[in-house]
């Protein structure tokens, strides 16, 4: 490969990565992906949050199965969720 095509390939490779990672992009075109994995194994054992905030919705697996993770924390007594839409008591 000649120097131009390497330089040329280079430039694509830099340009490619800059619209991935959002470099100049606005705060309001900011990139957010259709789910975020939480527990992943295989294909058929992975869990997946589709919610902007884990305690918004339930996890699901990736077929939109539900499949249930709930996480409190205990903070000087007091108990918060978070992960998980239930309990609805406890605040998030």
């Amino acid at each position: 490969m000649n120097t131009n095509l390497k330089a040329l390939a280079g430039l694509l490779g830099i340009g490619a990565l800059m619209g991935l990672t959002g470099v100049g992009a606005t705060a309001q075109s900011a990139f957010r992906p259709p789910a975020v994995p939480l527990v992943t194994f295989n294909p058929y054992l992975s869990i997946w949050s589709e919610a902007t905030n884990l305690t918004d919705d339930v996890t699901r697996h990736w077929t939109h199965r539900e499949q249930s993770l709930t996480s409190m924390i205990r903070v000087d007594g007091r108990t918060y969720r978070l992960m998980g839409r239930d309990p609805k008591e406890v605040p998030a």
